[in-house]
């Protein structure tokens, strides 16, 4: 879908001037060389024609004028009837004509219909026709036989160009939109058109292989039974384009990689299962091609994920035998022992890659690593110094170089480092290296014996943070704490556990120690002014957002302006947070903006909940996912136990092809109601069909997205456009047809709550 038609004057021009949306005029200049080079070839020819004698300068004049002409009018009909098949178009469903596909079938009959215009010119033109005997219908056979060849041979033609040629191209030009689309991640986009491509060229097993692609990625993006089904879709493809090539080693590989991929994703008998089904395409792959050192290093890290490192370690070794200079075997060694804690062995590998390939820039962040677990600093130090010597602007870099100072005891080495890393620090990473650099500032209380074991419980932190293992996370984080007080980074991440568990005067007590170890940390003023929000603690939530206002990236100013906004107005009301009535025993309309602040935290983010949304068409059962955002369940959980929604409609019904959803939950029934306030965003779920997702206003007037206090609604359909967009908070896991018979109208009895 493109967001204007810019006419078909302007199609022209922008083909003819612009090149990947930049000027350029580079096809105007070959087209215009071209057309000159072809009427000096025709003015060159008709020179050395004997009926060229005693022609006037009037008659070259008159030639030139008639090739410019015709050629001209000719090139810009072509044009103006190309135009309107590469504009910009919305495609609203499966069935709908795809224009640009079209494009070279109407070039090759507008080639062909131009030759015979020319041919007919040539014949009713030429000398000889006027002393040719003319043909007349004799009723004999071969007048019969060249009337039938007159109409067969055409359409044989024809039909010929479009089985081997032109649907070939068209399959192209379907199979090169579907690239680009999934090249932007609109995998569902680009299955469309790769679907198109393979209905016309069912035998092009690479247009298989990137339908295959596009399934596995958006496979990556979902979850439970959505994310088997898209792989499963993903198997399929690449078996069908492995029986189109059955010679090609690429697919079984491709298919090794897939299983890999679903086993890493999967649990238990599954993940075993699908590894296993990884090895066998992986044998398969090596049946086809024995030699292939890539297939080997391959099948090492199947048996890596399955855990069985001394396979994985002697598949690589292998691979070495058939291809000693593959800097990629050795990194993948290294891995290997590095996760035996084989240091030695690891520090040979990665010294083999640098010496075969000395810009290797893993190699080195795994010998500095290994080097740094042998105990030898020193040699960690040269290589994290030659490393950032060949990067210099390498954040990762910088960041381990800063780090082994700071072990080493190097305090004022540290810190220079540390600022170069912030400056280059992606923007994920600033808030960590904001506490680095303010904990060297402060100068860390722990040892340098000490600094060592900080940052291995730091990285372990985070990966149990990762995992969403909160009281591990907790427990690791304290143990920091313990070996130095002063680590911003460590009471940073206690107080984003803490938030995360709704246990808010912690996270707000470590968010206080944050700020006084780095007062100029905007992250942490903003995280304040959300925990004094939910808390309903309006004035110093105020505060806090005001501070981080001062110190907020120019990308974000906008949005901390419009919630600042927001404080004040809630702060300016005098209606309690919660009023003494429960919201059930008004009527709909007098629950519109009964509230004022969102509830407090009633819901244990760790616990497990599910809502019954109750209708007159039956039960709608939804699991909501605390844990990915835990203040939006929190409200929803909330707002049904007050019998908010009790008596509600379903305001807004969709059901167009690739958008269908029912939304409910306005006290007023307009979509325009709430309970007076909003909630903030939680983005990172996809609309998977099923998922249940908060509404909100649009981006220009709610630039920082913050969800509508109590308007939810369902997705019938896939609807992966509204991903990054809107909050989804859960999934329907029972009585999804249900929803599919929802009418505008149809009322919500209750929504029922229950804990698992």
């Amino acid at each position: 879908v493109q967001p204007e038609d810019p006419g078909v004057l302007r199609t022209i021009w922008y083909s003819l001037t612009r090149s990947r949306g930049e000027p350029s005029l580079v096809i105007l200049a070959l087209l215009t060389i071209t057309w000159v080079m072809i009427g000096l070839m025709g003015l060159c020819d008709l020179a050395i024609r004997a009926e060229a004698e005693g022609r006037k300068a009037a008659d070259w004049l008159t030639a030139v004028g008639a090739f410019a002409l015709i050629s001209l009018l000719g090139v810009s009909l072509f044009a103006l009837l190309h135009a309107p098949r590469v504009r910009p178009l919305s495609i609203t469903s499966p069935d709908a004509p795809i224009p640009l596909a079209d494009t070279y079938t109407f070039y090759i009959v507008f080639l062909l219909l131009t030759m015979i215009a020319l041919a007919l010119v040539l014949v009713f033109l030429s000398p000889a026709r006027r002393t040719a005997r003319p043909w007349r219908w004799t009723n004999a056979p071969g007048d019969f036989a060249v009337a039938a060849s007159l109409i067969v041979l055409p359409l044989a033609a024809v039909a010929l160009m479009f089985t081997t040629n032109i649907n070939g191209v068209r399959a192209d030009i379907l199979f090169k939109q579907g690239q680009g689309l999934e090249s932007a991640k609109q995998w569902d986009a680009a299955l469309f058109f790769y679907d198109k491509a393979l209905a016309l060229a069912p035998h092009e097993d690479f247009y298989y292989l990137f339908q295959a692609r596009s399934f596995m990625d958006k496979g990556t993006k979902a979850k439970g039974d959505k994310r088997d089904e898209l792989f499963q879709k993903s198997a399929d493809a690449m078996v069908r384009a492995w029986e189109e090539a059955p010679l090609n080693t690429d697919h079984p590989r491709n298919l090794a990689k897939l299983y890999l991929a679903w086993g890493n994703t999967s649990e238990g008998e599954k993940r075993q299962e699908k590894l296993e089904k990884a090895l066998e395409y992986s044998d398969a792959a090596r049946r086809l091609s024995p030699n292939n050192a890539q297939i080997l290093n391959e099948r090492g890290q199947i048996y890596a994920v399955m855990g069985d490192l001394d396979k994985a370690i002697e598949a690589y070794q292998a691979s070495l035998e058939l291809d000693d200079q593959y800097v990629q075997t050795y990194l993948l060694l290294g891995e290997a022992y590095m996760a035996q804690k084989k240091w030695e062995e690891a520090a040979q590998a990665y010294e083999k890659a640098i010496e075969l390939k000395e810009k290797t820039q893993s190699a080195y962040r795994g010998l500095g690593y290994v080097y740094s677990q042998l105990g030898d600093t020193e040699a960690a130090l040269k290589v994290y110094e030659r490393a950032v010597e060949l990067w210099p602007k390498s954040f990762e870099d910088r960041k381990n170089l800063a780090i082994l100072y700071q072990q080493m005891g190097r305090l004022d080495d540290a810190l220079r480092e540390a600022r170069v890393a912030l400056e280059l620090a992606p923007q994920g990473q600033k808030q960590a290296m904001q506490n680095f650099v303010a904990q060297l500032e402060g100068r860390s209380s722990a040892s340098p014996a000490d600094s060592k074991k900080v940052q291995e419980l730091i990285a372990q932190g985070q990966a149990q943070v990762q995992d969403k293992d909160w009281q591990a996370a907790q427990q690791t984080f304290e143990q920091v704490i313990a070996l130095d007080a002063n680590n911003a980074v460590a009471h940073s991440m206690l107080a984003y556990i803490y938030a995360k568990q709704g246990r808010l005067e912690e996270a707000i007590t470590e968010n206080q120690t944050v700020l006084r170890l780095a007062p100029n940390d905007y992250n942490s003023y903003k995280n304040l002014a959300i925990l004094y929000q939910q808390k309903g603690d309006l004035a110093p939530a105020l505060d806090a957002a005001e501070q981080a206002l001062k110190l907020a990236p120019e990308s974000e100013k906008q949005a901390l302006q419009t919630y600042i906004e927001q404080l004040k107005q809630a702060q300016g009301s005098a209606t309690p947070a919660a009023p003494p009535q429960r919201a059930g025993d008004l009527s709909p309309q007098e629950r519109n903006d009964m509230y004022s602040n969102p509830p407090e935290m009633i819901i244990n983010p760790n616990k497990s909940y599910q809502a019954t949304i109750v209708t007159k068409k039956g039960n709608i059962v939804v699991d909501l996912d605390a844990a990915d955002a835990p203040q939006t369940v929190n409200n929803f959980v909330f707002l049904a136990k007050e019998g908010f929604y009790d008596g509600l409609t379903f305001h807004r019904v969709e059901n167009q092809p690739g958008f269908a959803l029912i939304q409910g939950g306005d006290p007023t029934g307009t979509g325009r109601g709430g309970p007076g306030y909003t909630v903030p965003a939680e983005i990172g779920l996809p609309h998977d069909a099923g998922a249940i997702a908060m509404a909100r206003l649009p981006d220009q007037v709610n630039p920082e997205r913050a969800s509508s206090g109590s308007q939810f609604y369902i997705c019938l359909v896939p609807i992966h456009q509204l991903d990054g967009g809107y909050t989804v908070f859960g999934y329907v896991v029972e009585g999804l047809d249900v929803a599919k018979k929802i009418a505008v109208g149809d009322e919500i009895l209750t929504i029922v709550i229950s804990e698992k």
